[in-house]
């Protein structure tokens, strides 16, 4: 992904585009530049990242790690889903529920 210059931009160094390299951090496989969307203009650690492969759904993940130079390498983990982890508290939740309730009635 470059950014690319406005229309009357100078041509600056600081004006320049960074050039950036997006690699699978589980599997050190690197993203070619088409394949990824991404919204803002600068990536940052957190950011999430939608990966389109041909024939295929897109694919979300979230940036690891963000290693500047002359090319930046951004190190990518596919992005979880925390549903299963919200049923088991909310299951844990009401277990609680039912032993607090059940000490409660012993007790008073």
């Amino acid at each position: 992904m470059t950014e690319e210059l406005a229309p009357g931009q100078d041509m600056t160094a600081d004006t320049a585009g960074t050039i950036y390299r997006f690699v699978n951090k589980d599997t050190n496989a690197e993203f070619l530049i088409q394949q990824v969307r991404y919204e803002g203009s600068e990536v940052k650690i957190g950011d999430v990242i939608e990966i389109h492969v041909p024939n295929s759904k897109p694919a979300y993940f979230t940036v690891d790690s963000v290693e500047g130079g002359e090319t930046v390498v951004v190190r990518l983990v596919r992005a979880r889903n925390n549903l299963w982890k919200t049923l088991l508290i909310l299951a844990i939740l009401g277990a609680s529920w039912f032993i607090i309730a059940y000490v409660l009635e012993l007790i008073f």
